[in-house]
């Protein structure tokens, strides 16, 4: 009989230590406290005033950080912010006084092409010169919160320009920021020393998959001519359950095969993470 009592002690007790232990695995990281605002920045110019000349059109939607509890981190944040997605003039304005900078900017610039197309309308019509749809100009893009948890910020900053030619271009700047700092984390800082060689073959692989091929070579085929010199770039995001990296057009493909994005678990980098980083809460 004791032994029986003693037998079901010692059972509920495992019991116990494994609904426990499994309610501390499923314990979720908790969500950044932080807020965003937006603003659009819009507006429509045409050359010399001009309704029937080329015009330029710019439609930003601009999402920054607008409140979080530490005040130092915030302004940094939103320094990064106008920076990555205005350019490096505008960092030390706040997000509506940038984007309203750049707007102004952008349509003064805008007028400097007039010279350049008055100069094409004078030359002989049997000289080839640029269409005047080329003149058309236009910039649009948005900032697009990726993940929020853990003191980690993943952000897609994204953009669509054209300034003549046959095409346009769409680049997609991938960042992932530290809430206690404020500043964007790079491949040092979640990778050990020497991670390079690992972490290309994963990328390598994970594109040759995409693509349902064996080799370097058959990308070359396919169009991918950086396949044989391809290395990270340091432009990715993170989320619970690994990266993503992104390669614009041109950077190791064409423009015909658009931006590239690469995905890899945490389960897939375990050799070459770091066990203290900033963002290790995620994978151990």
């Amino acid at each position: 009989m004791r032994k029986q009592v003693f037998k079901g002690m010692v059972y509920s007790f495992l019991f116990i230590f494994l609904v426990t232990s499994c309610v501390k695995k499923e314990s979720k990281i908790e969500e950044n406290q932080i807020a965003f605002d937006s603003i659009r920045i819009t507006a429509v110019e045409h050359l010399f005033g001009d309704t029937t000349k080329p015009n330029c059109n710019v439609d930003l939607k601009y999402t920054f950080p607008s409140e979080y509890k530490n005040e130092n981190v915030l302004a940094t944040l939103q320094k990064q912010f106008n920076k990555i997605f205005l350019g490096e003039k505008y960092e030390d304005f706040s997000p509506v006084e940038a984007g309203e900078k750049f707007k102004t900017d952008y349509l003064n610039e805008y007028k400097n092409v007039e010279k350049e197309f008055i100069a094409d309308q004078k030359r002989n019509e049997e000289e080839e010169v640029a269409p005047a749809a080329w003149y058309s100009y236009y910039l649009i893009g948005d900032v697009t919160i990726h993940f929020n948890k853990g003191d980690i910020l993943s952000t897609v900053f994204y953009t669509e320009s054209y300034y003549g030619g046959a095409h346009g271009e769409k680049v997609y700047a991938y960042e992932v920021f530290n809430l206690n700092t404020g500043l964007p984390l790079k491949e040092k800082d979640i990778f050990v020393e020497g991670y390079e060689k690992e972490l290309n073959t994963l990328i390598l692989d994970n594109i040759a998959e995409q693509n349902e091929v064996g080799s370097a070579e058959e990308l070359i085929e396919l169009g991918y001519f950086g396949a044989l010199e391809l290395t990270s770039n340091d432009n990715f995001i993170i989320d619970e359950h690994g990266l993503t990296y992104v390669y614009n057009e041109y950077e190791i493909a064409p423009y015909v095969l658009g931006a590239t994005q690469v995905f890899i678990p945490y389960s897939k980098l375990k050799l070459i993470l770091k066990q203290n980083s900033p963002v290790s809460k995620f994978y151990n």
